[in-house]
């Protein structure tokens, strides 16, 4: 299918029927799920067609899906600047804020959402979570009122089930969970906050369980394939909880948290230069991390390195000197740990050495 033309002496009559075809088209690949041809028929659009609503309307839900929020605020904003009562992109202004983390922005659009659908379900919900997220006086009775209103609504349950998960209501948010998922059996995200709070009543079976439920329904979220590879860790599951983290950082490379907890479980199973190579990785993510260059010292010092175990613990201690307690432990224990008597002069040492760069680079 040809894109929308960009010749700017085309006739207005042929570059109607390239923006309706170019609409048509990136509309139909966005429903048959492929995002990355609805974006580039998007682009083209935008490009020609910057202040058309339609276009921006499409652009924003476009970014959004692909996890853009910030460009998708920018296009609604341009949208809603065209026709500013306009529900749908008032609805997409308020997903795209509170993506963005910024409920307080969502609010008001969401709010006059509201005003102008009547309360319609889906706003008078989105509109909830602003509320919540912002902390508002109201949030947890609006939320009640809504579940009064629409029982059978179960992205309202897990709401009130992740309040209640923060609330240290544990059991409560377990029950609204599982009214959620006898409503809606394919929500992702009530498999995962059911996780969640299993694994902090301590049932890490049942909470490894629910997170491979969530994967299957959502294989794109880390956050679900991250807690399923922790309980499998926690559960003894060493070569499951790697196969997970390794499908993990597959699909989200500069994941820093995959990347470390994939050093952790590679060192539980005695795979030193895996181990080594997951957490380079790590701080290839995050060259900050004192965490990541502590546990690369550690495996460093483990794998009989003890000059690039050091190099390690320099750049920890360079990107956070409070980690000095953690690191002169580490090189205190072990079969091939050091005794430092005089800790002033490992201060210093680690001081010396620490320089920014790749930490533990050098072999012995």
């Amino acid at each position: 299918m040809t894109k929308p033309s960009t010749d700017p002496s085309a006739p207005e009559a042929a570059l109607a029927v390239a923006l309706e075809a170019g609409l048509r088209a990136a509309i139909t690949h966005l429903n048959q799920g492929n995002i990355d041809a609805a974006a580039s028929y998007a682009a083209a659009l935008i490009g020609r067609y910057p202040m058309h609503p339609a276009v921006c309307q499409l652009s924003a839900q476009i970014a959004l899906q692909r996890g853009d929020a910030t460009l998708a605020r920018r296009h609604i904003a341009q949208g809603l600047s065209l026709r500013p009562d306009h529900l749908p992109s008032l609805l997409i202004a308020g997903r795209a804020a509170l993506a963005d983390d910024a409920p307080a922005e969502a609010l008001p659009h969401l709010l006059r959402a509201c005003a102008l659908s009547g309360n319609a379900l889906e706003p008078s919900y989105l509109a909830c979570v602003a509320r919540l997220q912002v902390g508002a006086a109201d949030a947890v009775t609006e939320l009640g009122l809504l579940i009064q209103r629409a029982p059978g609504f179960a992205p309202a349950w897990i709401e009130l089930a992740e309040t209640m998960r923060k609330g240290g209501e544990l059991q409560a948010a377990l029950a609204a969970l599982d009214r959620a998922i006898a409503l809606d059996g394919n929500s992702a995200r009530a498999h995962f906050q059911r996780g969640k709070v299993l694994h902090a009543l301590g049932r890490k079976a049942e909470a490894a369980d629910a997170f491979a439920s969530a994967v299957s329904l959502e294989p794109r979220s880390r956050e679900a394939r991250l807690n399923l590879a922790i309980a499998q860790q926690e559960l003894g599951g060493l070569g499951a909880a790697q196969a997970t983290l390794e499908a993990l950082v597959g699909a989200h490379p500069q994941d820093y948290d995959g990347w470390i907890q994939l050093g952790r479980v590679r060192q539980d199973r005695r795979d030193l230069p895996g181990a080594q190579a997951a957490l380079r990785s790590a701080l290839a993510c995050r060259p900050d991390a004192a965490p990541a260059a502590v546990n690369l010292g550690i495996v460093l010092q483990e794998a009989g390195q003890p000059d690039a175990a050091l190099a390690a613990y320099a750049h920890a201690y360079r990107v956070a000197p409070d980690t000095f307690g953690r690191i002169a432990q580490a090189l205190c224990s072990g079969p091939r740990g050091r005794l430092w008597a005089d800790l002033g002069a490992l201060r210093a040492l680690l001081a010396s050495l620490g320089s920014p760069g790749n930490p533990g680079s050098t072999q012995d």
